[in-house]
């Protein structure tokens, strides 16, 4: 079993996401990886890409059951679309590497809005 949580729901390009993953397993994991993400849907190719991860190592030591990660997104963007033909998603992802087993996976989505700039 994996959870993730996020502070936020919607962020802007250049913002900031932090997450919190919780895991409990019956084997010790190899890693937690938690990535921010975006991806196409819709017509023709899809596309995505990871933008920001954060990777705890068990060769660095015992996973705790719970890992906390700031991830950043770009400020290139791209923005959250939800079109008739393409659709841009985001999505913060956690993957649990266990030896031997399927690796859990878990995500939450996340909407990216431009940055506005207020006049003085």
């Amino acid at each position: 079993m994996i959870e993730v949580h996020t502070d936020t729901r919607a962020t802007t390009v250049g913002g900031l996401v932090r997450a919190r993953v919780r895991w409990q397993h019956d084997k010790a994991p190899t890693a937690v990886r938690i990535e921010l993400r975006w991806f196409t849907e819709g017509r023709g190719t899809t596309n995505s890409a990871t933008v920001d991860r954060v990777v705890v190592d068990a060769a660095q030591g015992p996973i705790p059951p719970e890992v906390e990660a700031t991830l950043t997104v770009p400020t290139a963007g791209p923005l959250t679309y939800d079109g008739v033909l393409v659709r841009v998603r985001w999505e913060v992802r956690a993957t649990l590497d266990v030896s031997w087993a399927r690796d859990p996976v878990e995500s939450v989505p996340l909407v990216v809005h431009p940055h506005v700039v207020q006049a003085p």
